[in-house]
């Protein structure tokens, strides 16, 4: 990649997170807002030097902080998470494809407690499975 290309994708990356920042994770987004996020999104994945993740999946290694999704099972949760006894403070995935794990967790917050839930995107197992060959694992802890 060029250096003009890195600076774009640099310059796309800053414009995609100053977007999402205060739409909850997707779920404030209004139609115009989904449209131009899709946008942002399309032009990065043309500029993506990896287009490939099978033959380079330890590029997914490290831990993942989700600022915004689009049209997904977890927006019930996220709905959930609206209401004022209950807050959806974090949603995070940590990928270690040398020992193929996955684990996900979301911290949940209300006036009356706060606690951790793992493995909520239990999904993933099927969805990954085609891109490692083999079965994922979810750990059980962090």
């Amino acid at each position: 990649m060029t250096e003009l290309e890195d600076n774009k994708v640099a310059k796309l990356k800053r414009c995609l997170v100053d977007y999402v920042y205060g739409m909850e994770f997707g779920l404030r987004a209004g139609l115009e807002e989904r449209v131009e996020i899709l946008e942002l999104v399309n032009q990065l994945e043309a500029l993506n030097s990896t287009p490939a993740l099978k033959e380079s999946p330890d590029l997914l290694d490290g831990n993942w902080v989700l600022l915004y999704m689009g049209f997904s099972e977890l927006l019930p949760l996220l709905a959930v998470g609206s209401t004022p006894l209950l807050k959806v403070n974090k949603i995070t995935q940590s990928i270690n494809t040398s020992i193929l794990t996955i684990v996900n967790s979301t911290t949940l917050s209300s006036p009356f407690f706060h606690f951790l839930l793992q493995e909520i995107f239990l999904y993933l197992k099927q969805l990954l499975k085609p891109l490692f060959g083999t079965s994922v694992n979810s750990s059980k802890h962090l």
